[in-house]
């Protein structure tokens, strides 16, 4: 079966995921002062483990977009406008959309019918990298912007100190998220014969 070519079915699935994601974005984030945590990464996880690398990467595309316009024009944190670098903001959602199916791929491929595990594993890959891929794309693109800014608030202006905090306070709390929700959607999508991606 060719990933690498999308029927109406996947098209209309890839429009269902950003539609949902695009919903996330404003209801399924939870502020936490200078940064928040959001939910709006797991339709894309969805769409990798489901329809696999071409249109997870098509839907992550769709969803970094979705995040960008949300940052320029409903700024929920200090962050945000920062955030809102395709470099920061899309390229990273590009990668989840693209990345956790081979993690899937490879533990079936060496442990057999490890569905569930390796759905799990590939979900929390999926969360692990979004957070990893915009903090560490924040800090190749503003780091000297970003301290100016915690100096400008009276803050440590360890710009690495603040993002390890992120990472600690935002990425736990998506894993867990990930985890939770995305590996029993997908095995109900590829149980009710949804998936292009094998069981």
């Amino acid at each position: 079966m060719s990933y690498f070519k999308l029927s109406a079915r996947d098209a209309a699935i890839i429009a269902i995921l950003s539609a949902l994601t695009f919903i996330l974005a404003y209801v399924g984030t939870i502020n936490l002062g200078i940064v928040e945590m959001t939910l709006a990464m797991l339709p894309i996880i969805v769409a990798s483990l489901t329809l696999g690398p071409f249109a997870g990467g098509v839907t992550g595309l769709i969803a970094g977009f979705i995040s960008m316009f949300v940052c320029l024009t409903f700024p929920r944190s200090a962050l945000d406008p920062f955030i809102a670098h395709p470099l920061v903001c899309v390229l990273p959602r590009v990668a989840v959309g693209v990345l956790p199916y081979y993690l899937y791929r490879l533990i079936r491929l060496a442990g057999g019918k490890l569905e569930i595990p390796a759905s799990a594993a590939a979900a929390v890959f999926g969360s692990v990298l979004n957070t990893a891929g915009v903090l560490g794309m924040l800090y190749v693109v503003y780091a000297r912007d970003l301290a100016e800014k915690l100096i400008g608030m009276g803050m440590d202006p360890s710009v690495v100190n603040l993002l390890w905090g992120i990472a600690a306070a935002n990425g736990i709390p998506e894993m867990i998220a990930a985890f939770v929700l995305v590996t029993p959607v997908v095995y109900a999508l590829k149980a009710a014969r949804l998936s292009k991606v094998e069981k």
